[in-house]
């Protein structure tokens, strides 16, 4: 999973974060989570999702529709 993870990332760019962010990835299989935390300003931004690649493409297509 971790390969294909870093395949994907490979091109795309995820802004940073103004103070904190989080990318947490569960690949148990029982209980697959994974969800994505970043601050900017004020707000904080969560996308949660079974897939990480899901919620990476999510991530990744949001910046760039801004």
């Amino acid at each position: 999973m971790a390969k294909t993870i870093v395949k994907y990332l490979e091109g795309k760019i995820l802004s940073p974060p103004d103070q904190r962010g989080v990318i947490r990835i569960n690949g148990f299989n029982e209980h697959p989570e994974t969800s994505i935390r970043s601050q900017k300003g004020k707000m904080v931004h969560e996308i949660y999702e079974a897939n990480p690649i899901d919620v990476l493409q999510i991530a990744v297509d949001y910046q760039n529709n801004k």
